[in-house]
This record gives structure tokens, C-alpha cells and sequence, in this order.
């Protein structure tokens, strides 16, 4: 599951420093997670907001979805989602790659119980 920004508390305190103190060695730097927390409040707040029930639905769906059938990855959400939809076809492939090298190619087959 890879969720997009949701307004939940997950993400603000994901940028929280944990050593707030240690902010002044990273001159304008230390300013960056603040920044960041105002853009995406100033993006919650506004009208079309994401929705957190998206991606408890996306997982419904994955759960309820028959063995087989299920992505490795599933983008929750917009912002980023065409940058991690190339990003996971780039990883998906060497992925493949890696496997088939090391002669692990049957590991790419999904094999569904009958």
C-alpha cells in the first residue's frame, strides 16, 4: 500500500524533528519540516481534501480481492501517484531482473491455491 498525503496525524508527526534542538546545525535546512506541515495543512484545509477512508477502502479491496489477483503495490491517493506508478514499474522490472539473475525467475509467477 502506498498511500498518498492524507490529513491524519501520522504524517505530522512523521515530520516532527526528534531532537528539535539539533535544528540550528542545519541553518535554512531547519526550516524545511515546518514548511512542509504548512503546505500540506494548507492543502487538508482546502476544499477537495483527500479523504484517509480511501486508502482503508483500498485495503478492503485488496483484502477481499481473490489470491492472485492482488498488486504488489497499490498507490492510494493523488499528488504522486504517476511519479510512484514509474518508480514502481522501474523497481518491478529490476526487481524481475534480479531474481531471474540468481535463478529465482519462478518467484515472478503467481501461483494461485486451488
Amino acid at each position: 500500500m502506498e498511500p498518498g498525503p492524507y490529513p491524519t496525524a501520522l504524517g505530522k508527526n512523521m515530520l516532527a524533528p526528534a531532537e528539535p534542538a539539533r535544528l540550528a546545525g542545519y541553518g535554512e535546512l531547519a526550516e524545511l519540516p515546518a514548511r512542509m506541515n504548512a503546505g500540506l495543512a494548507a492543502m487538508f484545509e482546502a476544499a477537495g481534501a483527500p479523504d484517509p477512508r480511501e486508502v482503508a477502502d483500498a485495503v478492503v479491496a485488496l483484502v477481499e480481492a481473490p489470491a492472485g489477483k492482488r498488486p504488489l503495490r497499490t498507490i492510494v491517493g493523488g499528488g504522486s501517484g504517476q511519479a510512484l506508478g514509474e518508480l514502481n514499474a522501474i523497481a518491478e522490472r529490476l526487481q524481475a531482473e534480479t531474481l531471474r539473475a540468481q535463478g529465482l525467475g519462478h518467484l515472478l509467477e503467481v501461483v494461485t491455491p486451488e
